[in-house]
């Protein structure tokens, strides 16, 4: 389910919904995508994105350029900035939930992470955290083919990525 719509980056949503955490979380994300992409992802290219379940997500808006990647299982994938950056997205989220263990934030990252990733390998979500998500300003994708409700088309290799 790759529907979604843009937040301002000035709104900076992970701060609103993690508190102090939030601003830890983009910068992790940020790095971790560098990091497995070997090179500096383009800066300007950077957006928050809101799915249609509520998931937020902060991506590097680029789906066609491809980089080659080595998942930690060894598997060699060609995949895109976006894909390389979502899967840091589920990463990062997955790791502050455990350092977070039995603090305020631990549930709320556990559960954007579970409706991230549901928002980018299924077609009808199950899970839906609208009801946690600020209520902040989004504008739609400028590119009307960003507007379809499918799973995301890298999907195999963004899971392959993050675990």
């Amino acid at each position: 389910m790759t529907s979604f719509s843009i937040i301002e980056n000035s709104d900076k949503p992970f701060c609103q919904l993690f508190g102090e955490d939030g601003d830890s979380i983009q910068r992790d994300i940020i790095f971790n995508s560098q990091v497995n992409s070997g090179q500096r992802l383009p800066e300007g290219k950077w957006e928050y994105r809101r799915y249609v379940n509520g998931a937020i997500a902060l991506v590097c808006a680029d789906r066609f350029f491809k980089i080659p990647v080595e998942t930690n299982a060894g598997e060699s994938l060609l995949v895109s900035p976006e894909a390389i950056s979502l899967s840091a997205n589920l990463r990062v989220l997955q790791e502050k939930a455990e350092i977070l263990e039995g603090e305020t934030n631990e549930r709320g990252l556990l559960v954007m992470h579970q409706a991230l990733q549901e928002a980018i390998i299924r077609d009808i979500p199950s899970i839906l955290v609208t009801s946690i998500t600020p209520a902040i300003q989004t504008r739609k994708p400028s590119n009307p083919r960003e507007v379809r409700v499918s799973p995301h088309a890298e999907a195999h290799s963004i899971v392959l990525m993050s675990s």
